[in-house]
């Protein structure tokens, strides 16, 4: 059945739930957060994307996966409350930025980036803040549609983080 934006919620996401109810393997949950990143950047036609895993001891945000991130900034690490991902991260709400140069939230390196649209959304288990899916745009504003997609997507990147466990403590070890 579609939900308020039209987008049939069951079909789409059928391939994903497929996974994460088969996440018994715990090299399965990592490899489907790499999926559904994939996956994410390709439904919301955006240019790059990545997950940010939060560190409970350190009160950041750290990427652990990336798609078409500059390494300069894949390697910086965000402050809950800090850039558009650390606002998603704090206020436990997706952040979605249509003008990113002219917002509040924007900040260097990734104004020089040239950045023009950024969804950020909370990934969330048990009430516990796992980390963050972010998708950018250099050259277009995300639909509403698309951010629908991406919240439904950071739903089972959450499933497949909570069920890998330590495996992504190890994702962490690999960068």
């Amino acid at each position: 059945m579609p939900d308020e934006l039209g987008i049939q919620c069951d079909d789409f996401l059928r391939p994903a739930r497929e996974h994460v109810l088969a996440l018994r393997d715990k090299s399965v949950g990592t490899e489907l957060v790499h999926d559904l990143l994939d996956y994410a950047i390709a439904t919301s036609k955006a240019d790059a994307g990545c997950i940010y895993l939060f560190i409970a001891a350190t009160s950041r945000l750290r990427q652990i996966v990336s798609r078409n991130i500059p390494p300069e900034l894949a390697a910086i690490e965000l402050s809950l409350g800090e850039g558009v991902a650390g606002a998603a991260a704090a206020n436990r709400t997706t952040q979605c930025i249509d003008h990113y140069p002219t917002h509040p939230l924007a900040r260097e390196p990734f104004l020089s980036e040239g950045l023009q649209a950024v969804i950020a959304a909370p990934l969330l288990r048990d009430d516990r803040v796992l980390g963050v899916l972010t998708v950018t745009s250099y050259s277009a504003a995300f639909s509403v549609k698309s951010r629908r997609l991406i919240e439904l997507i950071a739903d089972h990147i959450a499933a497949a983080m909570a069920a890998a466990g330590d495996s992504m403590a190890d994702l962490l070890r690999q960068r």
